[in-house]
């Protein structure tokens, strides 16, 4: 009687997809969300709060020099070369919003993203895809020089 059970127990259980598709779909649906948030903030916000080149520069200044002093802190056992490196990440960029762009919108709207933001940036003027004084670089179509 218990070996008929498991059997039809393991035919109901065959008709089903398996568990561990749904949590896939379901994160993958997630983060696509997240990423047209993202995307839209930064389109909207993010890139209208940095337009003067000067800010552009210490946003730059402050994704790089961070880097360079956390992990020289790290090799160096410098405890306070690490917290210069956390300054540097947060300080400058909110004083070149005071100074430059007077005001400082896209941090009160989204922490999260506008950090996201100052990364995405950092990166695309290193790929090239963006300009450290005049913003995004137009696309051209293909097929053009």
């Amino acid at each position: 009687m218990k070996l008929q059970l498991r059997d039809s127990e393991n035919r109901e259980r065959a008709d089903q997809p398996p568990t561990t598709v749904m949590p896939i779909v379901k994160l993958q649906q997630t983060l696509n969300a997240f990423m047209k948030a993202f995307s839209a903030f930064y389109d909207g916000v993010y890139i209208p709060d940095h337009s003067s080149p000067l800010n552009r520069w210490v946003h730059f200044l402050s994704n790089v020099a961070p880097l360079t002093f956390c992990a020289l802190g790290l090799l160096l056992f410098d405890y306070y070369l690490l917290a210069i490196g956390i300054w540097c990440q947060l300080g400058p960029p909110y004083l070149g919003h005071i100074l430059f762009e007077k005001s400082h919108r896209s941090i009160d709207q989204s922490p999260i993203f506008a950090a996201m933001g100052s990364w995405y940036t950092t990166y695309q003027i290193v790929i090239g895809k963006q300009s450290i004084t005049h913003g995004k670089r137009p696309t051209r179509p293909t097929g053009q020089p």
